[in-house]
């Protein structure tokens, strides 16, 4: 019997140890923790011929995690931390609606790190020999906020919508908590459109690829982290503890001759701790939505819509063709902005007015490369 020998070898792991101990800031420790600890199962369960490479600066974009395998090949690794009780909607294509109605696409992000990543081996590696490096990169999103049942519990109804190759295709290139286990191999070989045969890598290729390959500079780690975890709202989940605590050791500290007399007291606090905490936050939230309409979208009129691939923004359009599934409740349109079009699909928890060929409305949505590959698409989650 030939055993697997695991253990993979976890590099860049001593940075963002040393990170960890020298930053006070809270959620960048949260990021950090979060992301030792994704590389420890990834090095946990794969063989100890795999490389793990956290934060590899692969060019202009920098994915959380390199992992490279003499049997797969290259895998590009983005991690989320997102808690599921904020996220609101998925889509088959990989996109997240919040609590807060922002749009994230984790797998279009990653992608356009394969992308970049591809450009880089295409430019400085010597051993490819007329090897295609694009099939050795694919690419995952990992899930760490929550486990595939939660998810499916959640987002049954969305999921039972999705055609069997749409799910097929999802659950292809996301893991979850919970998949991060001795089948963790199998499921990151899986995560390509090519066959591994295709994709696997020699010894020389390996090592020419780790000489290339440097870890970012610590500076760039914590703000790359940073960013992530501020796009995520994890600071939003430490607030109620922290008010329960507060009115808890309050109670806690009164004598028991004033029990009785504090009840109502606490009562009366406590109602007005919700009603500012409630104004607080309604304005915080509102604050959010404002600052990522702000910052996010971008107008257009006459540039390409191809500037702004996986970013949010709003067109004044004209709607070249229409039309409408009955079934799902989708409605698919091409619309123009006077220099090019581009097809657009309005899903049907998206409220929109009426909309009729050859008039002009105001299109706020995010683009996006298209379900089948071919050219990009516009999801319009907002119509004037």
């Amino acid at each position: 019997m030939n055993w697997v020998v695991y253990m993979g070898i976890f590099i860049g792991k001593n940075k963002l140890e040393k990170s960890l101990r020298e930053t006070s800031d809270a959620k960048l420790q949260k990021g950090l923790e979060g992301e030792i600890s994704v590389g420890n199962l990834l090095a946990e369960h794969l063989p100890n011929n795999t490389y793990i490479i956290a934060q590899p600066d692969t060019g202009e974009y920098q994915p959380d995690f390199l992992v490279i395998s003499p049997l797969f090949g290259l895998r590009l690794v983005e991690v989320k931390h997102y808690s599921i009780r904020y996220i609101n909607d998925v889509k088959s294509h990989g996109q997240i609606k919040t609590n807060y109605n922002t749009l994230s696409n984790p797998l279009g992000q990653v992608k356009k790190h394969r992308d970049v990543f591809n450009n880089f081996l295409s430019s400085n590696m010597n051993s490819l020999y007329g090897v295609d490096p694009y099939r050795m990169i694919s690419y995952c999103v990992v899930h760490y906020g929550f486990t595939q049942t939660q998810f499916n519990y959640k987002f049954n109804r969305q999921i039972n919508e999705w055609q069997p190759q749409q799910r097929d295709e999802f659950f292809k290139y996301h893991i979850f908590k919970d998949q991060l286990n001795e089948n963790l191999q199998t499921h990151l070989m899986n995560a390509s459109k090519y066959n591994h045969t295709a994709s696997s890598l020699n010894q020389s290729q390996i090592q020419e690829i780790l000489n290339l390959v440097q870890i970012l500079d610590q500076e760039k780690i914590n703000e790359e982290i940073q960013r992530d975890i501020e796009d995520e709202y994890d600071s939003l989940e430490i607030e109620p503890d922290r008010t329960s605590e507060s009115v808890a050791e309050y109670n806690y500290k009164l004598p028991q001759s004033q029990i009785k007399k504090s009840g109502i007291i606490t009562k009366i606090i406590v109602a007005s701790l919700f009603i500012v905490l409630t104004v607080i936050f309604v304005a915080f939230e509102q604050g959010i939505l404002d600052d990522f309409q702000n910052k996010s979208s971008a107008n257009i009129d006459s540039e390409s819509f191809s500037d702004y691939e996986n970013e949010h923004l709003t067109v004044v359009a004209t709607v070249v063709d229409f039309s409408y599934d009955s079934t799902s409740g989708t409605k698919f349109l091409t619309v123009s902005n006077g220099n090019e079009s581009i097809e657009a699909v309005i899903f049907s928890d998206t409220k929109v007015p009426y909309l009729e060929v050859g008039n002009i409305y105001t299109f706020r949505g995010f683009v996006q490369e298209a379900y089948d590959g071919d050219g990009l698409e516009l999801v319009i989650n907002g119509v004037e």
